[in-house]
């Protein structure tokens, strides 16, 4: 059983890189122009009528992809990964009774973090065969919406081909700094508030 886990987890980056799918342009046109009306509007925050993207402005920063961050992110180590995430895997609570929503960075980094953990715990045996059912449902469901976030951003950043590179590319990114920042301040607005007068909105 643990097998099966090993091998959906090894397919993973075949699966990614492979996702290439044609989309066709008067469509994805229509749909920004949609999505940058809906970005103004004024929301009820009942039911489907919330705005689709987190609040504020997000500067763009370089980021140095480094094969050094093996070093800062062992694959065995539960807290590096882990630190990763805020609290509550980043949910925040938005309009006048925080109805919680997740934050599609985050759910990504708990897609990573999740199937991180699933591979090891199957390399070493320490899985049962019940829960390495659950982990291969979760994990098809985190390869599915990564697979939706890479060509969400398509980075188009060019890397070398060379065996023997030691250069970091850098790639155009959103200042996820400031992201984590905006979360946990929204979380210490709302901590100790429940959630019961939000949820009625959800309908």
């Amino acid at each position: 059983m643990a097998s099966r886990l090993l091998s959906t987890f090894s397919i993973a980056s075949l699966l990614l890189a492979c996702a290439l799918k044609a989309y066709d342009a008067s469509t994805l046109r229509h749909a920004l122009r949609n999505f940058e009306f809906l970005s103004s509007k004024t929301y009820t925050y009942k039911g489907p009528d919330y705005p689709k993207e987190l609040p504020g402005a997000y500067a763009d920063v370089a980021l140095a992809f480094s094969a050094n961050d093996t070093i800062k992110y062992p694959l065995a180590d539960d807290n590096a990964w882990k630190s990763l995430l805020p609290d509550e895997v980043g949910m925040v609570r938005l309009g006048p009774k925080g109805r919680p929503f997740g934050v599609s960075m985050y759910h990504q980094l708990h897609c990573i973090t999740h199937m991180r953990s699933s591979y090891v715990r199957a390399r070493s045996g320490a899985i049962s065969p019940q829960q390495v059912d659950m982990a291969v449902a979760h994990d098809i469901h985190c390869l599915q919406f990564l697979r939706h976030s890479i060509l969400c951003h398509g980075d188009t950043t060019l890397i070398s081909i060379e065996s023997n590179s030691t250069s970091e590319e850098l790639h155009r990114c959103r200042d996820w700094t400031d992201v984590r920042a905006y979360v946990e301040k929204n979380k210490s607005k709302w901590e100790g508030i429940p959630y019961s007068d939000a949820l009625e909105d959800l309908l």
